[in-house]
């Protein structure tokens, strides 16, 4: 699976193989479940028509999806290209370039097993280490504009009634002596919060979407 950094990453037609600059981020942590075995995250570096252009050597890393939720925490200097194959590229070129983070198997089927399944789950996926964080893009404005006319039909009278309205309102007064503790939602400066699965769609806060893909 993987998950875009922006709205336009796709080859075409869905999308016009747009990148975006993480040369400036420092790494990408998240948080993993699944069956003990082995997979990895990777960074692609394809053409705009979304060949690959390192013949699939991308840059990964290697990490054990636990039983439990752990934080997984890879600095973009661990990330390597395997050796003996496919096309190298120096990691800065590869992150200026981005338009995607995908996660990957790292095991085959035993010759036991015959077949194999795959069980992982991601959460709260961060790019940190950023001077900007990506953005989507803004809502756009709608050209179209309604105008509603209430025309009262000739001859027609009006009818008042008179509404009694009570409002209640609640007054919260903390005991003496207690302190108010407050929690900042926003992230630190440099953490840039890709998905926190809070929505439950296929859409990541930097505008980009998730998808499947064999």
């Amino acid at each position: 699976m993987g998950s875009q950094f922006n709205p336009m990453a796709g080859a075409p037609p869905e999308g016009t193989g747009e990148v975006t600059d993480i040369s400036a981020c420092t790494g990408v942590k998240f948080y993993a479940k699944g069956n003990g075995k082995a997979y990895h995250v990777k960074i692609p570096y394809s053409a705009a028509d979304g060949s690959s252009l390192t013949g699939y050597n991308d840059y990964k890393y290697d990490f054990t999806a636990a039983a439990s939720w752990t934080l997984v925490d890879i600095p973009f200097i661990l990330f390597a290209q395997a050796t003996g194959w496919g096309t190298a590229y120096p990691i800065a070129t590869v992150l200026a370039n981005a338009k995607e983070v995908q996660f990957q198997t790292s095991f085959n089927a035993t010759a036991l097993e015959g077949t194999t399944t795959a069980d992982l789950w991601i959460d709260d996926l961060i790019i940190y280490g950023c001077a900007t964080c990506p953005a989507p893009p803004p809502s756009p404005t709608p050209l179209n504009t309604a105008t509603y006319t209430n025309t009262i039909p000739a001859g027609s009278t009006s009818t008042f009634t008179n509404t009694a309205t009570y409002t209640r309102t609640a007054t919260n007064t903390p005991p003496a002596g207690s302190t108010a503790t407050f929690t900042p939602t926003t992230p630190p400066a440099g953490v840039c919060v890709m998905e926190d699965a809070e929505d439950g769609d296929n859409t990541n806060l930097f505008g980009g979407y998730w998808y499947t893909y064999q």
